[in-house]
């Protein structure tokens, strides 16, 4: 049998770790030796062939109505789905119709002259990433534990499941985001007693926050709110809709010129992402695009930390107001968390840990694992836990302890469960299948 690793399946990036013996879990580099993958495909008629992950990455500057972005946000959704008619506006390649693809489910992409299913494209990242696993790895990989967004329905769920079995992994378990980041943190299980965590997942394009409590070894997961379209994109669009003003100020009928030519606006967005990761003891950062408009137009523009700030406030106080939901749904108030969990990459901006620290107080707040890795390492656990891996550490008192309380492998063996629905396996803890939502059975 071959290896597990952790899969964390993003909208802008898929990482991979392995829990490997000892306790230090391996990040899966790409063959590019860079930490994630950019989940896209692109494809140029010419070529006839899929590009993935940084090759797409390539073809989206020179040709982004053929290479496709936030392809998670298509799995499970329908031609007429809100969510699909909302992405169709920000994106540059085309989403057919139902008439066209015979049916109204699913939504269909065109990517260079072919049409595909989205489960297709999904399975050929994670065919990527399991090769790119086997090759740092040098043994086949064969099993993953993958994230799921908590708030995603049945139909979603399966077409992830789909597409990592048909990229070669049996799928021990979809693993509800913020429970991973549980897992991630190293937080769970609580051998006695409970605790109750924030999971506050603000990732490239979705914010999403849940409560999880553990109470016994036995987990929760509360109440879940998301909003779905608010994460670093939409700082990036923040970026470039300030970007434009100032060109259309400047030059009259230059904004409406630049919308309309999509290699520019998508040049203008990567030199806003970048500028929007300036480090915290820059003041200012640039936004440069050189030969926009085919070398008509040069972009060089400057922001002040304060004004960006200022640009995205709302959208961070707008999480703040969807995490009181959150403790709303859940019956909880500040002082029933015992911490905040920080996940997904927009968590490093210094504007939201300062008023996560503002609402929660500093000793709360736990930010000590990377906010885009957690995911993946909490996701690794699990995979470890279902794969037997048993910690190398020297433990006292092995007889009482179940787990490891650093890198959560269990110390010997668990009767996992085999669900009767979906075939995944599942932690003994669990009485309901992610998947299914059908009861499990001893295995």
């Amino acid at each position: 049998m071959g290896l597990s690793i952790g899969i964390d399946f993003g909208s802008a990036y898929t990482k991979a770790v392995y829990a490997a013996e000892g306790c230090e879990p391996q990040i899966i580099c790409t063959r590019a030796k860079r930490p994630w993958t950019p989940s896209m495909v692109a494809r140029r008629p010419r070529w006839g062939t899929l590009l993935l992950g940084e090759a797409a990455l390539w073809v989206a500057e020179r040709d982004p109505k053929n290479a496709i972005v936030l392809l998670p946000r298509l799995l499970g959704r329908r031609c007429d789905d809100p969510e699909v008619l909302r992405l169709q506006q920000r994106v540059a390649y085309d989403i057919l119709s139902g008439e066209i693809t015979g049916g109204p489910f699913p939504a269909w992409v065109m990517v260079g002259d072919r049409a595909y299913a989205p489960v297709e494209l999904a399975a050929a990242i994670l065919e990527e990433v399991r090769r790119d696993a086997e090759a740092a790895l040098g043994q086949p990989v064969t099993r993953a534990a993958v994230t799921v967004p908590a708030c995603s329905d049945f139909r979603q769920r399966y077409e992830i499941w789909l597409a990592a079995r048909m990229a070669g992994l049996e799928v021990v378990r979809l693993v509800e985001a913020p429970v991973a980041a549980v897992y991630g943190f190293g937080m769970a299980p609580v051998a006695e007693g409970s605790r109750t965590v924030l999971v506050y997942d603000l990732g490239g394009s979705r914010f999403e926050a849940g409560v999880v409590t553990w109470i016994d070894e036995k987990w929760v997961t509360e109440s879940v709110v998301q909003d779905s379209w608010l994460g670093g994109e939409t700082f990036d669009q923040v970026i470039v809709d300030q970007m434009m003003a100032r060109l259309e100020s400047r030059h009259p009928g230059m904004g409406q010129r630049l919308r309309a030519d999509p290699e520019s606006m998508w040049k203008l967005k990567v030199a806003a992402e970048r500028a929007k990761k300036l480090p915290s003891w820059m003041p200012s950062a640039d936004v440069l695009v050189v030969g926009a408009l085919r070398g008509e137009l040069d972009v060089d523009e400057e922001i002040q930390r304060e004004e960006f700030e200022a640009w995205i406030h709302p959208h961070i106080a707008g999480t703040l107001a969807l995490v009181g939901r959150t403790l709303e749904k859940a019956g909880l108030t500040i002082a029933d968390i015992d911490a905040v969990l920080l996940a997904g990459g927009s968590t490093r901006l210094p504007l939201v840990r300062r008023l996560l620290v503002e609402k929660f107080g500093e000793e709360k707040i736990k930010a000590d694992v990377d906010p885009m890795l957690c995911n993946a390492l909490g996701a690794a656990a699990v995979a470890a836990r279902s794969a037997g891996v048993v910690c190398a550490e020297n433990h006292e008192n092995e007889a009482d302890m179940r787990y490891c309380g650093r890198c959560n492998r269990p110390l010997r063996a668990e009767p996992w469960q085999k669900c009767p629905h979906c075939g995944a396996l599942h932690d003994p803890r669990e009485t309901v299948c992610g998947l299914t939502g059908g009861p499990l059975g001893r295995g």
